[in-house]
């Protein structure tokens, strides 16, 4: 989910099979079809971004393979922006397309495979933007899997097939400073997939799978990514720890700040819960009712409403994808 760059109480969201919706009132609570899957030709929904073109409001909106634009002014959509408009036009891979803004350049970056594109939308990149789908080559087998922002760097989080290719068993974390020709550093990460990342406060978190008994939640370092088992948080001037829950309880879900509260959802044997950690301690806020898949392959699994007063989640139940604020 994304926030409207001019008005904070209008959200936009899209969901597995690439539609979108527009989202209203001071909770988000106000949810209205604004592009079907059917129109767009869409068939799984990626990630949304709120950029400037020319100094005009607009939101992309990825899919499969290619990268659509919204124009808020005059609400009208433009399905196959990257692939048929803008200065470069290329189709996307068919791959995860995670989408930042780097700062220092105010360019959009996007993962496309083993290469991170650059869509300039700056007046230097002409009246539709220039696209480069191939801006920073990972090399071959590499997939990029989450994008973070970090000073002077665009960090990429990505996997890499094995020997054989029929697996992905390796991933790392790439630096770039936005000027060089390839990344300027790789960082190993012990694990298969880095599924997402976000920095808080100049450390970066990752979220990994594949070769403990559940996720993992890391911490990058300069040289690797230190798992973490018991984490200690500041919360309103109070530390509280962080362990990984036992028993009946599975393994975390998903781990964030919210209100000054170190929230996670997890699930036990029947049904799904968002908690706060108390004290080194899971507490229960929220059950759901229900045993809710919170993972998605391809998708950003949580999206930040830029007030901050609320959060959007993703679950997906049987085909059908919901969400909940």
């Amino acid at each position: 989910m994304v926030v409207d760059g001019t008005q904070s109480n209008v959200g936009y969201a899209i969901d597995d099979g690439g539609s979108l919706y527009k989202m209203t009132g001071a909770t988000f609570t106000t949810i209205a079809s604004l592009r079907d899957n059917g129109t767009s030709g869409a068939t799984r929904g990626e990630d949304l971004l709120m950029y400037q073109v020319n100094g005009v409001d607009k939101l992309l909106y990825f899919y499969e393979d290619d990268g659509g634009l919204y124009s808020l002014d005059d609400v009208t959509f433009n399905d196959t922006f990257l692939s048929g408009t803008t200065a470069g036009k290329a189709q996307l891979q068919n791959a995860p397309h995670p989408a930042v803004i780097f700062p220092d350049n105010n360019r959009a970056y996007i993962g496309n495979g083993q290469y991170l594109a650059e869509f300039n939308g700056n007046t230097s990149g002409g009246s539709n933007g220039t696209l480069d789908a191939t801006k920073i080559d990972l090399g071959p087998g590499w997939e990029i899997t989450s994008l973070f922002i970090m000073t002077n760097f665009t960090g990429m989080c990505a996997w890499q097939k094995n020997q054989d290719k029929s697996q992905r068993t390796q991933s790392a974390v790439f630096l770039w400073d936005g000027v060089s020709d390839k990344p300027n550093k790789s960082i190993p990460v012990e694990d298969n997939k880095i599924e997402a990342s976000i920095n808080k406060n100049g450390t970066i978190f990752l979220l990994t799978q594949g070769r403990q008994s559940a996720s993992a939640l890391r911490r990058l370092t300069d040289n690797g990514a230190a798992l973490i088992r018991n984490f200690r948080f500041d919360i309103a001037g109070t530390t509280v720890d962080f362990t990984a829950s036992k028993g009946s309880i599975s393994y975390r879900k998903i781990l964030d700040v919210f209100n000054n509260q170190l929230l996670q959802v997890y699930t036990d044997n029947n049904s799904t819960y968002i908690a706060k950690i108390k004290n080194g301690k899971i507490v229960p806020i929220q059950n759901l009712g229900k045993k809710y898949s919170i993972f998605n392959w391809y998708n950003s699994y949580r999206g930040n409403n830029l007030n901050n007063y609320s959060r959007f989640l993703k679950f997906k139940e049987d085909n059908n994808t919901y969400g909940f604020i």
